[in-house]
């Protein structure tokens, strides 16, 4: 399986997200992805979701479990995600 990196947004990893004042009751992540990487997604048949206007337009993945997500303490975090929309039960360090 490809590893996909990206810029965390909207993380909601200690607690699950809330839409429009209402528990949705999943973790998530929103990830801003390279040029490349979503191009892989793309090519594996991954809906992404356009953010902006070009030439300036990025292209996101929202990620999601129903599951808690171990935090482990660290400077920098490397998620590990799958391309499936859920959240690995596990997160690297690096």
């Amino acid at each position: 399986m490809p590893v996909i990196e990206g810029k965390a947004n909207f993380v909601h990893i200690k607690n699950t997200e809330e839409y429009r004042g209402k528990d949705t009751g999943a973790y998530t992540v929103l990830v801003t992805l390279n040029e490349t990487d979503a191009q892989t997604f793309e090519n594996m048949g991954v809906r992404l979701k356009p953010y902006g206007e070009p030439p300036e337009q990025i292209v996101q993945r929202k990620f999601k479990s129903n599951y808690p997500v171990k935090i482990m303490t660290a400077k920098v975090w490397t998620y590990v995600l799958c391309p499936s929309s859920s959240l690995s039960n596990s997160l690297r360090t690096t």
